[in-house]
């Protein structure tokens, strides 16, 4: 289970039988999009092949780790009572500062369209949904090491981790903390296929729930069933219609490129005195004729580098997932496991938009429970407190 490869080719299958079935709603499609498409696919698959192949270290699957259960639980407790303090800090922050932007009217649409414009300002609320950020990837990496907690404490770690992709009030870090306990869980022969199944079941039931909640796409639609279908015309359709909006017009491309991250813009600048100009915070929107600002993963190879991008790209990422599914099966390690089931998450997302190139910080966030666990057993747990 969660083998790439089949992943892959269920998410852009189901992509093409959607559009077969539903694509009256959108624009008529290019035949290059097509092609292109079909060039991805190929690309993945070629580099997965690779990937079979590489070789593995026998020190992986061979190696005889062991693990400190009682400093893993003391990590755990510590962390998460230092965590839930934060959170307390950082609600009663965001209670004053919602309050304030959006006069006392603290409905969720209106706090959705505070924190939008909120991203595209100041951040000042952004800043805050970090610590929640933070969380989500903090309860996965606990689950990691599951074995060494008691159900109640493994139910415990799920719902702090829940409530904390729910407060980002993103549904991104949703679909992330349900993938990545998902795997871990089956991993560790903790739940069946159908409860991942169910899981999947769930997130799908939430990701529309918070949806309604938010009222998106409210505006357009007079029921909740109709609310419901506008949801999935554009957030699980649309972005390849987009992505065929650019093949056709164009219109969306962006001085200096897409590939490279702003942060690395700025050093660049600053150390070389060049002016390589920052990417937007959001791409453009496109008419297609649903509003949507996301092109699945092929966009920005395909801006940047042509064709020959999305060659390379899709053909570095198979090798990647590919290889990476490898060592999770072969070895005991919960890094390891944790690093895959955080891979599962931008592969998911092959088809809405690029979550392997475009988020460096998004990435930075999620090693920071490894280098906080490395840091605690180096200065508290020193003798048999192997993490890797």
């Amino acid at each position: 289970m969660f083998e790439p490869r089949l992943i892959f080719f269920l998410l852009w299958v189901s992509q093409i039988i959607g559009y077969l079935l539903f694509g009256g709603v959108f624009s008529s499609f290019d035949l290059v999009t097509w092609g292109i498409v079909l060039v991805a696919m190929i690309s993945f698959f070629a580099g997965g092949k690779l990937g079979s192949h590489l070789p593995i270290s026998s020190r992986i699957y061979n190696a005889k780790k062991q693990y400190n259960e009682h400093a893993i639980r003391r990590f755990a407790y510590l962390s998460l009572f230092i965590y839930l303090i934060a959170c307390a800090v950082a609600i009663s922050k965001l209670y004053g500062v919602l309050t304030i932007a959006t006069g006392g009217d603290l409905s969720p649409s209106i706090i959705r369209q505070v924190i939008i414009f909120d991203f595209l300002g100041p951040r000042e609320i952004f800043n805050v949904l970090r610590i929640f950020y933070f969380g989500v990837g903090f309860c996965i990496y606990l689950l990691a090491y599951a074995r060494f907690f008691s159900k109640k404490e493994i139910f415990f770690i799920f719902l702090i981790g829940l409530a904390s992709a729910v407060s980002t009030t993103g549904r991104l870090y949703l679909l992330l903390f349900f993938l990545a306990s998902a795997a871990l869980l089956y991993r560790q022969k903790m739940i069946s296929r159908k409860l991942v199944l169910g899981a999947g079941v769930g997130f799908i039931a939430l990701f529309f729930l918070v949806a309604i909640i938010l009222k998106k796409g409210s505006g357009d639609v007079e029921s909740i069933f109709e609310q419901i279908v506008w949801n999935a015309q554009v957030y699980i359709l649309s972005s390849l219609a987009c992505f065929n909006n650019y093949v056709q017009t164009g219109s969306q491309s962006v001085p200096d490129g897409m590939l490279l991250p702003n942060v690395i813009r700025e050093v660049i600048n600053q150390a070389f005195g060049t002016f390589i100009q920052l990417k937007p915070d959001l791409h453009p929107f496109a008419e297609v004729p649903i509003q949507c600002n996301t092109y699945t993963v092929i966009f920005p190879l395909y801006h940047d580098g042509n064709i020959f991008g999305v060659i390379l790209g899709l053909f570095g990422i198979g090798v990647f997932q590919r290889y990476i599914f490898r060592l999770h099966v072969l070895s005991k390690s919960p890094v390891i496991w944790y690093l895959f089931a955080l891979s599962l998450y931008p592969l998911i997302m092959t088809v809405f938009e690029d979550a392997y190139f475009s988020s460096p910080g998004f990435w930075m966030m999620l090693w920071l429970p490894l280098v906080m666990h490395i840091f605690f057993n180096k200065f508290f747990y020193r003798k048999n407190s192997v993490v890797y």
